[in-house]
């Protein structure tokens, strides 16, 4: 088990914690969070629109809605940064969070259940997202980007995130599975 997404790769990496947050608009640099090594990614490219990130759409929007708010998710294979011959594949997501209920919510924690290929299967958990906790007002939507790189070339990811209410009570919100297929290859959620 993994706590607080500070499980380093063999890339250099940590897994689950690079991302780029959109209110804050397009930014040149993503850092790495969450205490992890403070080094600048730029050549990830991750952007805060889907538009802007540099990879290859595997398959469509997954989506789950939860006490009416709606999470989707869409990945996307980055082939310039994988290196399938050194068995790293890197895949990039899009999260776009709605709160379509009456009430705002904030985001406290995440949870990930990565599983590889091979059946492997890796917990990540930790304090917000792309080192923030945002509250999102009633018809609002939060949307920011991250990454996975997996020593297979495919995968599934499937988590929840832990919400607050304004009166101090949480609640868990599904992230629907999804599939880290490689591009032009059969998908299936197991």
């Amino acid at each position: 088990m993994v706590e607080g997404g500070h499980q380093t790769c063999r890339s250099g990496f940590t897994k689950e914690c690079l991302g780029v947050n959109a209110k804050s608009g397009p930014i040149s640099q993503a850092t790495l969070f969450h205490g992890c090594v403070n080094r600048p990614i730029s050549h990830m490219q991750l952007g805060h629109a889907a538009g802007m990130i540099k990879g290859t759409i595997v398959s469509g929007s997954y989506r789950a809605i939860t006490d009416n708010i709606e999470v989707s998710v869409e990945p996307y294979y980055l082939d310039d940064e994988s290196k399938p011959e050194d068995q790293e594949f890197i895949w990039a997501y899009l999260v776009e969070i709605h709160n379509g209920g009456d009430k705002p919510v904030q985001l406290k924690s995440r949870y990930w259940m990565i599983t590889d290929a091979l059946g492997r299967l890796e917990e990540v958990r930790g304090e917000g997202v792309v080192g923030e906790q945002p509250v999102i007002e009633p018809g609002e939507t939060y949307e920011y980007s991250s990454y996975c790189p997996l020593a297979t070339d495919s995968g599934i990811m499937a988590g929840s995130y832990e919400m607050e209410r304004p009166d101090g009570t949480t609640f868990q919100v599904e992230v629907p599975a999804f599939s880290l297929d490689l591009p032009d290859t059969i998908r299936s959620l197991n």
